[in-house]
């Protein structure tokens, strides 16, 4: 999704047809779309994710509800104003939608190299004690 959005967030600046932002519009859509059902599905089996998961959950839930809102204003403006996306309001839209998908994904990254480095220090210490046996 972050990279449909720094592509959108491109050709916003850009001088590039209307086909191509629509392009870029229907992709992200369907990439903030897919992210909302797997963070659906994360939800309804929070109780029975791993503990780290559940804050990760938490956190991009609103960050993809903002996402989510920002694509649909856009393509809103986009469908109203074809022959005005070079103006600031839909530069900011997409702008917008690039960093609330930035930050889901450093969000993302952030918590699985938390699990990784917890699971290492597990084994660690499992071999401190196995060791010391």
């Amino acid at each position: 999704m972050a990279d449909e959005a720094d592509q959108l967030r491109m050709i916003a600046n850009s001088k590039s047809s209307p086909d191509s932002h629509l392009a870029k519009l229907t992709a992200l859509k369907g990439e903030v779309n897919r992210m909302g059902q797997e963070i659906t599905s994360l939800m309804a089996e929070r109780e029975s994710l791993p503990p780290w998961e559940q804050p990760a959950v938490d956190k991009a839930l609103p960050l993809l509800q903002a996402t989510a809102a920002n694509t649909e204003s856009a393509i809103e403006y986009f469908n109203e104003n074809r022959d005005r996306l070079w103006t600031e309001a839909y530069r900011d839209y997409a702008d917008r939608v690039w960093r609330d998908s930035e930050q889901i994904a450093k969000t993302l990254k952030n918590y699985l190299k938390y699990d990784t480095l917890r699971d290492q220090e597990v084994r660690v210490e499992e071999r401190i004690w196995a060791d010391s046996d």
